[in-house]
């Protein structure tokens, strides 16, 4: 290999290892890209459970309780505070998770507000260290930690969420990112909204009990009307808006002047979205039952809002209607919220849909598992199945041979400290009884004490997967089988050209190439081996890096030795296979042709003496015509004299004229034999020519051979020029032609030789047709065999027809013949013009 080419091919290598290199940091983007999605699913998760929860529980503890401690779930921190309290009567409540020390209740959590600065924005996610840990003496345990404060002063409250990790735990715990604030402020805005409702649905409850109490109770909950933070409206039996309290105003912009005596869905409207919430109230009302709605209402200046209305009817003490309480509250930001979330639920949901991944949840405090509809196809199951049953469902799915295996892994996983399990197993699904091959990832939530607080898994149908990987392993199998017991020697490289496969046929002949396995091509020069073995080594290196340079199959013969010093000839095929510009293989195949050298060197030996042997036979066929013709001349031109002279015998001239017969036979005989002869033996010589003036050539010298008339005509669609060996064209027409005039009709005046020629792309298409004896249906198939005559009237040799047939596909045509005894014959032939 020049100095160029190895430059070209150290340039190819450095490329092919920068490809390599980039491809493997796309590859491991890809992976950690799927592992930050599927890390944030399961943040989402943790955070659609805590909605779903929340909000069927209606004990304020609980739920900050549990909010707390989904604190701790979507920051993945060790510990948190959370801090309730109520604005208007000053209560607080503290909750905390992961804190062993219980006097943190004592610390009054919005002093942590005075090392913080939150007057940019105070709802935002804050990200604290050290330094401000430092600063509060119950915390100053704590390393890092995401603060939030929160509040709604319609609702008078204020919110607290604090999540930490201890500096003794810090370097176990990921560093906070983006996503986690994110994920921190929609659950701190969804807890403030849940915790505001809670707190004024209360407030609302206990205020419509009151009025229905007694009036002095309405009179008391007029005043807490007026300043509540929701909309409070009073309207009469039919109604008609009374009274509305400022918050009313303030929300609508409309005055109480304004809409008195008006119905409220006369001025405030609504979006065709509520027009089923909307006939539920105008059925709860004409039946003066208590009714809560969403509406799409509008305010004065034609802004939508979240309207959500709760109704009571009010009766005085002879059970007589009197009014209408409606009490309202602008909840278009937590219905936003609340959408978020569920488009956000929805896009994870989507995305485990379309993936097919069964996704379930485990919590160790309820004991119950919560699962999709993916999961339910998995394995087979129902919805009758009892959440609490699932576990036991799950189990009697698990292979036979397969549990012991999966309980030994859960076993162990549940009692380290490990936060991700992943493994394979085998399940029987329940409903068709069908073997299917689960991968299965489990996370693990625990407390600060290592304890698992929920387990969240995700399962994989791998089941085609896998018998995919069987099969691939099965084919590779089968495949190196073939190769290995293929006669022919094999080689496969890599796309760095390490040698990854020898077959034994290859082994069998050089056995010292085993341990070149896993070595790279170019590296195997500096080998010590002998020299034919390393000439033929440094000639195929360079017919690979050839084959790779060109993308092209190239192929070459060598010579070695085998072990016992036979020497053998092979052929060699080298064959680069690229996807695109990338080089995946090389595959060498040599083929032993010791056998055909020897035939080879046989053949040519053979050939030489034929040709020696077909020299001889023409010199022999020319000498032998040429010595025969000279005395059949002589026989004709005596036969001539004799005929001349007058007052023959009558007997005599029959046999002299039996004598020319002969002698006119004999030459045309050896005529034939020359012209079979000169077809077989000279090679094709094309030429373009005017086949007109051929046939009418022909023709011309046809017709001093007859007395009786006969017309020959000369027809032509394409024009007259054509490319073929003009000599083959000449012979070949001369006895067809021949032959229809030799064998008219003699006692028909009409008698014809029609000529024509046409042509197609590819094609000369020449016919002769005539109206004489025609051929019996017995006979055409004989006519082209040698010294076959199909009628006993002329004087033919039986070579002519059979001479054509050699002359046609000689021309690499054809030539057909239709006839009918006693009406005539057309003879068809195509010629190729290449």
């Amino acid at each position: 290999m020049n100095h160029k080419n190895q430059q070209l091919l150290q340039s190819a290598y450095d490329e092919l290892q920068q490809r390599v290199t980039r491809f493997s940091a796309v590859e491991q983007k890809l992976k950690d890209t799927q592992d930050q999605l599927d890390h944030e699913l399961s943040l989402y998760k943790r955070l659609s459970h805590f909605n779903s929860t929340a909000l069927q529980l209606n004990n304020a503890n609980s739920i900050n309780q549990l909010a707390v401690e989904t604190i701790v779930d979507i920051l993945e921190v060790e510990a948190a505070i959370l801090c309730v309290k109520d604005c208007s009567t000053g209560s607080k409540s503290v909750h905390t998770e992961g804190i062993p020390n219980t006097d943190i209740t004592k610390f009054e959590f919005y002093t942590v507000a005075e090392f913080v600065d939150i007057t940019d924005n105070p709802t935002k996610v804050k990200f604290v260290d050290e330094t401000f840990f430092s600063q509060i003496p119950e915390l100053n345990a704590y390393a890092k930690g995401a603060l939030l404060i929160l509040s709604d002063e319609k609702a008078a409250i204020e919110i607290g969420l604090l999540g930490l990790i201890s500096k003794q735990k810090a370097p176990l715990f990921r560093t906070f990112c983006s996503n986690q604030e994110t994920i921190f402020q929609i659950f701190g805005q969804q807890f403030l909204s849940l915790s505001s409702s809670h707190i004024q649905n209360t407030k609302i409850q206990n205020q419509l009990n009151e009025i229905n109490i007694s009036k002095i109770e309405l009179t008391k909950l007029s005043l807490i009307a007026r300043n509540t933070n929701n909309n409070v409206v009073i309207a009469n039996a039919h109604g008609e808006v009374e009274w509305v309290n400022d918050s009313f105003i303030k929300t609508t912009g409309y005055e109480l002047d304004e809409i008195r005596g008006r119905k409220p869905k006369d001025f405030l409207k609504r979006d065709v979205q509520s027009e089923e919430e909307h006939n539920r109230l105008i059925k709860a009302l004409q039946e003066k039952k208590n009714v809560t709605v969403e509406l799409i209402n509008y305010t004065k200046s034609g802004v939508p809002y979240y309207n959500h209305i709760e109704i009571i009817p009010v009766f005085d003490d002879e059970g007589n209607h009197i009014n209408f309480i409606s009490v309202q509250k602008d909840v278009t930001h937590e219905v936003k919220a609340r959408n978020e979330i569920l488009k956000i639920n929805k896009r994870f949901e989507t995305i485990a849909e379309k993936s097919q991944i069964g996704i379930w949840e485990w919590e160790t405090s309820t004991q119950q598992t919560i699962w999709n509809s993916i999961l339910e196809k998995q394995l087979g199951i129902t919805r009758n199945i009892l959440p609490e049953d699932f576990y036991t469902y799950w189990k009697s799915c698990l292979h036979p041979e397969d549990k012991y295996g999966v309980f030994e892994n859960l076993h162990d996983f549940i009692n380290s400290n490990e936060i991700l399990l992943e493994y394979e197993y085998r399940i029987i699904r329940k409903n068709d009884f069908k073997i299917r091959y689960i991968n299965s990832l489990v996370i693990a939530e625990r407390n600060a004490k290592g304890e698992i607080v929920k387990l969240i898994g995700s399962n994989l149908d791998i089941t085609e997967k896998h018998e995919a990987e069987v099969k691939v392993e099965n084919l590779k199998q089968y495949y190196e089988s073939l190769f290995h017991h293929s006669p022919s020697q094999k080689i496969v490289l890599d796309s760095q050209l390490n040698i990854s496969f020898i077959n034994n046929s290859f082994l069998k002949y050089q056995p010292e190439w085993e341990s070149f396995i896993g070595k790279n091509m170019l590296d195997l020069t500096q080998q010590p081996m002998g020299r034919q073995q390393l000439k033929n080594l440094r000639r195929l290196v360079q017919k690979v890096s050839d084959a790779i340079d060109f993308k092209k199959l190239i192929h070459y013969s060598d010579t070695f030795f085998t072990p016992t010093d036979k020497q053998m000839y092979r052929l060699v095929n080298v064959f680069p296979y690229f996807i695109g510009n990338d080089l995946q293989y090389v595959i060498i195949n040599a083929v032993d042709i010791s056998e055909l050298k020897k035939t080879q060197k046989t053949i040519v030996t053979k050939n030489q003496e034929l040709q020696k042997l077909n020299n001889e036979l023409d010199n022999f066929v020319y000498r032998v015509s040429h010595d025969l013709r000279g005395p059949l001349l002589s026989i004709k031109g005596l036969v001539n004299l004799i005929l001349s002279v007058e007052e023959l015998d009558d007997n005599l001239q029959e046999y002299i004229h039996l004598i020319d017969t002969s002698a006119t036979r004999l030459d045309g005989t050896i005529q034939e034999i020359l012209e079979f002869s000169r077809n077989a033996r000279l090679e094709i010589h094309r030429e373009t020519f005017n086949v007109r003036e051929m046939v009418q050539s022909i023709f011309d010298d046809l017709r001093f051979t007859f007395e009786d008339h006969l017309t020959m005509t000369y027809e032509s669609s394409c024009g007259d020029m054509i490319f073929t060996d003009k000599y083959r064209l000449s012979t070949l027409l001369k006895n067809i032609i021949g032959n229809a005039v030799k064998y008219r009709q003699t006692s028909d005046n009409e008698s014809f030789v029609n000529f024509s020629l046409a042509e197609t792309d590819q094609k000369y298409i020449i016919t002769v047709e005539d109206n004489g004896e025609g051929i019996a249906e017995e006979n055409i198939g004989k006519i082209f065999k040698m010294f076959y005559r199909g009628s006993n009237t002329g004087i033919g040799t039986g070579l002519g027809l059979y001479i054509c047939k050699e002359i046609v596909e000689k021309l690499g045509g054809s030539l057909e013949v239709v006839s009918e005894f006693g009406k005539g014959s057309k003879f068809m032939i195509t010629l190729s013009k290449k």
